[in-house]
């Protein structure tokens, strides 16, 4: 067998009361899923189906927004500038929401997706739309405490159903995006902008969602505060610092290479050079200078821990990569009309869809992962190769190798998540989730 489930940890009971909490820290209270769980488990769902919403339409209909603003030297800029906040700034979240509670960071990601998407639909110049953009990135980087959460709120052997569930919700919300997207662009020259408001209107439902039917009780980590321990005093600062620029000097390099600098520029370089630097950094940092920092050593007293955490990074950074830039491909390759461009998308993301509900049911009743999770990669492996042999004559190729890395990505988005929720301490159950965003670079 290759996961254990345990009973949910109290820490993460849903509580009407401080004194239900505490009588539950103590074991006086029995665990039950409630109804007002369930519906905190949908606004979960939708939560984490907004940020993709927030990913898919901006990246396929940027070129439409350019064609009425101007700016093309700086377009690109549009699907990557909520890059920098969605990958930098979730070690950050998830270090204070440990201490403080994650509730109100996501109501709080919310009311930041509504400001972002209403300047970008609202913007005169593509610098306003970018600025919105970077809005976004920070609103999708908060609503992501969602996904501990919801691990978090059910007993562990229900991780597997919430997560698929989840994901499946995730999933049908990118193919609302991407088939809304494409008809707001064929509207009329401005359709783009109602791309962001109907995102705006998503970020709504869902910090309002949060705000009224997520009731956790105070984090473990609150509570030693309140024993007279100061939430801050383990917050790892250097590591988040060294993590984040090296993340942004990365990011930074490859969204100007070959676009706004040559690959050879002074610019590039040195931006690669200090992200380089920077992340060794961390990494030397978090091995031998501190034990609880960013990367946990905790975290690795599971062998499950590092080699899921490695799958997450090939799922993420498949997820988040081919729904921003295979629009662009798309539409350099085949055609520039984006309500097609945007059903060349459509196979990839109904079979993620069948990859997420067969994985869910293969962990949730065999509890074993590895005799799905690893035909999974090496099918995600063999077929992101393959794309290289899609011309403009191939277009079915195209359709049949992104609908079976699909299928992969589904996989990979329900067991990563639920395997390494079992193999890390519950109340550093959020802890993972940084690793796990760093993918989109």
């Amino acid at each position: 067998m290759d996961c254990k489930n345990s009973d949910v940890d109290a820490e993460h009971l849903e509580m009407s009361s401080p004194t239900d909490a505490r009588q539950a820290v103590a074991g006086e209270v029995e665990y039950k899923v409630s109804r007002m769980t369930l519906l905190a488990l949908i606004f979960m769902s939708l939560s984490w189906g907004t940020c993709t919403l927030a990913n898919v339409g901006p990246s396929s209909t940027y070129s439409s927004a350019v064609a009425e603003l101007g700016g093309q030297a700086i377009s690109s800029w549009i699907p990557n500038a909520a890059l920098f906040p969605l990958i930098g700034l979730q070690p950050i979240w998830g270090s204070f929401a440990d201490r403080y509670g994650k509730k109100w960071f996501i109501v709080a990601g919310g009311v930041v997706g509504i400001l972002g998407n209403i300047v970008a639909a609202t913007a005169k110049r593509t610098e306003a739309v970018i600025g919105g953009q970077a809005l976004n990135g920070i609103g999708s980087s908060l609503l992501l405490l969602v996904i501990p959460a919801s691990m978090e709120v059910v007993p562990a052997k229900q991780r597997s159903f919430v997560q698929g569930g989840t994901g499946l919700v995730n999933g049908l919300m990118s193919i609302v995006g991407i088939v809304t997207a494409g008809a707001f662009a064929q509207i009329s020259i401005t359709g783009w902008r109602w791309v962001y408001y109907f995102n705006a209107v998503f970020f709504a439902i869902s910090g309002s969602g949060i705000y009224l039917f997520y009731r956790p009780p105070p984090p473990m980590l609150m509570r030693e505060r309140e024993a007279g321990r100061s939430a801050l005093k383990d917050v790892d600062f250097i590591g988040m610092f060294t993590l984040l620029f090296g993340v942004v000097g990365i990011v930074l390099a490859l969204t100007w290479g070959g676009n706004a600098y040559p690959w050879s520029s002074a610019a590039v370089i040195a931006s690669l050079v200090v992200g380089i630097f920077l992340l060794a950094v961390f990494g030397a940092y978090e091995t031998f200078a501190i034990t609880n920092g960013i990367l946990d050593h905790r975290f690795f007293e599971s062998r499950n821990f590092p080699i899921v955490a490695s799958v997450a990074f090939i799922d993420g950074m498949l997820l988040y990569g081919v729904n921003s830039f295979l629009p662009i491909e798309v539409s350099g390759v085949f055609t520039d009309n984006a309500m097609t461009v945007n059903l060349y998308l459509l196979p990839l993301n109904l079979l993620v869809l069948v990859g997420i509900a067969v994985s869910s049911y293969v962990l949730g009743v065999t509890k074993h992962y590895r005799t799905i999770l690893i035909p999974s990669v090496f099918l995600l492996a063999l077929f992101c190769g393959l794309l290289a042999l899609v011309t403009p004559s191939r277009k079915v190729l195209l359709l049949v190798f992104t609908a079976l890395i699909g299928f992969g990505v589904g996989v990979t988005t329900v067991i990563p998540v639920v395997v390494m929720s079992y193999s890390v301490p519950s109340h550093l159950l959020y802890d993972f989730s940084p690793l796990q965003s760093q993918t989109p670079v």
